[in-house]
């Protein structure tokens, strides 16, 4: 069965959550910068070569990434930095779900909870949120681990929401920044356009978490210059 790993049903996927708010007038706010740069980050593998299947649920629309496009991906993703080239062939990969949340960002937890319980088999450390980070200029993109009882991660609503259905169970959380300013102004033609510069480091992100390799391995791709 797809997915049935060695820790059970569904513990050797990964799932890619993107908050942000739904409909076509919060599709440009700085808030729906993690979904934003998620669409770049298909573009970008879908560019390498490989045909996404994708379809839409009450919890969100979901792109499906098979072990194999995984592995084509990072045969052929010239996009890929030198440094992970090295060891990627060694890699083993798994299915991953890329997910755009169709929730408003302040009830996103129920929306990973929902995909993490269906896919993961309810390990919260399988899952990554993409999502909007004031306090990081245009332009920067960082990652880290999150460990929920740390006060300054919970000042973002849809963080502080999935946070609280992980029930302290950690998860890797990606910052996309987006400067200073109000989260529901809307980004502007230039910004949207810009965040495609994001697009190969957050696919190396995404591609590394798919596989075995290590934490630091998926946060070095993420944070690196």
């Amino acid at each position: 069965e797809e997915g049935r790993g060695r820790g059970g049903v569904g513990a050797m996927n990964r799932v890619v959550v993107a908050l942000g708010n739904p409909g076509r007038a919060a599709a440009t706010q700085k808030h729906n910068a993690g979904q934003i740069v998620l669409r770049h980050v298909i573009e970008t593998l879908e560019g390498s070569g490989v045909a996404l299947e994708s379809r839409k649920t009450p919890k969100g629309e979901a792109w499906k990434v098979t072990p194999e496009q995984w592995q084509a991906v990072g045969e052929s993703g010239v996009w890929i930095p030198k440094d992970v080239k090295k060891f990627v062939g060694e890699l083993e990969f798994f299915t991953t779900y890329l997910v755009f949340s169709s929730s408003y960002m302040n009830l996103s937890g129920s929306v990973a909870a929902s995909w993490v319980d269906k896919k993961c088999g309810g390990e919260w450390r399988r899952l990554m949120v993409v999502a909007d980070e004031l306090d990081l200029p245009k332009g920067a993109l960082k990652m880290r681990s999150l460990k929920p009882s740390l006060p300054k991660d919970l000042s973002h609503n849809g963080i502080k929401n999935v946070a609280a259905a992980a029930k302290g169970q950690p998860f890797l959380r990606l910052k996309v920044g987006v400067d200073r300013g109000h989260p529901l102004r809307h980004l502007d033609a230039y910004d949207i356009n810009a965040m495609k510069e994001y697009a190969p480091r957050a696919a190396t992100a995404c591609m590394l978490f798919s596989s075995s390799a290590s934490v630091d391995q998926v946060l070095n791709a993420a944070n690196a210059a």
